[in-house]
């Protein structure tokens, strides 16, 4: 049976085959397209590109008013096809004062609620 730590590393391997066979994969697609057709990829890509940034631009900008709106609201807005939801601002508290607290006064230790444990996985490299 495969401790932790090594299912961990076999998972790293298989991502890093992942990312070489995409490698791989773009590297002979690259080798199939002729290069007049790449330089025509290349042309219309960067035509396109600064209409593209204009549009992120005013996206950017009128998602930003829609928040600041909808703050102001206080609710959430829904249209047939996009949602605003309103979210109430996040309530947190310093766990390491109350558990200071709790030292003197246990009786505040009945409202503590503790959630199931949880596990991410992410890599430890830049990628």
């Amino acid at each position: 049976m495969l401790s932790i730590a090594q299912k961990l590393d076999q998972l790293s391997e298989l991502n890093s085959k992942m990312k070489l066979l995409e490698k791989e994969k773009r590297s002979k697609r690259d080798e199939i397209i002729p290069e007049s057709l790449s330089i025509a990829l290349n042309n219309l890509d960067e035509d396109y590109s600064q209409k593209e940034q204009e549009i992120k631009k005013e996206i950017e900008s009128l998602e930003e008013t829609i928040k600041d709106e909808v703050l102001i609201l206080g609710e959430t807005v829904k249209t047939t096809n996009m949602i605003a939801t309103w979210q109430p601002g996040r309530i947190s508290w310093d766990m390491n004062g109350l558990m200071e607290y709790a030292k003197s006064d246990k009786k505040i230790l009945e409202f503590q609620r503790k959630s199931e444990p949880y596990v991410t996985i992410k890599s430890r490299r830049n990628e």
